[in-house]
Order: structure tokens, then C-alpha cells, then sequence
């Protein structure tokens, strides 16, 4: 085990250098991802705020059951075009978001 320890300990940094730069291009978090009815949430590159960032496994799954921030999507997406430009532009980028606050 001991041969091992410097190759797991350089893995720990890789990883770790991987995940901090791929946050930093994905977007901003900010306040609390818990969703339902929480005021923390995520904010696209573009300036889209969403309560939802779909690139995290736990927030796919809140708002799989979380209807009001499905309704607040397809509200979005009916009913507001900047919004969805805003939408679309993130998803040329890879970010996804769901739940979008500021798009009603």
C-alpha cells in the first residue's frame, strides 16, 4: 500500500484541479441547491439564474419531482424569448439549468 500513496495522493490533486476548474466554467453558485422553495440556486454564464444546475446528479433529481420549477421552464420557454435565448446560449456552452427564476 505504501508504493501506492504517492500515486493516490497525485490522483486527490488531479481530480481535485479538475472539479475546482470545471465549477469556474460552468457557472456560479450561489446561496443553498436545495430547491424547492429555496432562494439559492445557479447562475448561467449568460446571467440566467436557475434553481436547478442540471450538470449535478442531486439537483436533476429535486427537479425531477419538483413541478413548480418544471412549470416555471415551460413558462419560460412559452412565454418569454429572452429568457429562452438566454437558455439557448448557455446550452451552446454545456450549461444546463432548470428551475429558471428570473424568466416569468
Amino acid at each position: 500500500m505504501a508504493k501506492y500513496t504517492k500515486y493516490i495522493k497525485a490522483l486527490v490533486f488531479i481530480i481535485a484541479i479538475t472539479s475546482t476548474a470545471e465549477a469556474a466554467m460552468i457557472g456560479t453558485q450561489y446561496g443553498s441547491n436545495s430547491g424547492s422553495g429555496n432562494n439559492g440556486g445557479y447562475q448561467s454564464n449568460s446571467g440566467q439564474q436557475y434553481q436547478y444546475d442540471m450538470s449535478n446528479g442531486n439537483d436533476r433529481l429535486n427537479y425531477s419531482v419538483d413541478t413548480d420549477a418544471q412549470q416555471r421552464d415551460m413558462r419560460s420557454k412559452l412565454y418569454n424569448p429572452s429568457a429562452n435565448q438566454n437558455r439557448q446560449q448557455d446550452q451552446s456552452t454545456g450549461q444546463y439549468g432548470g428551475g429558471v427564476y428570473n424568466g416569468d
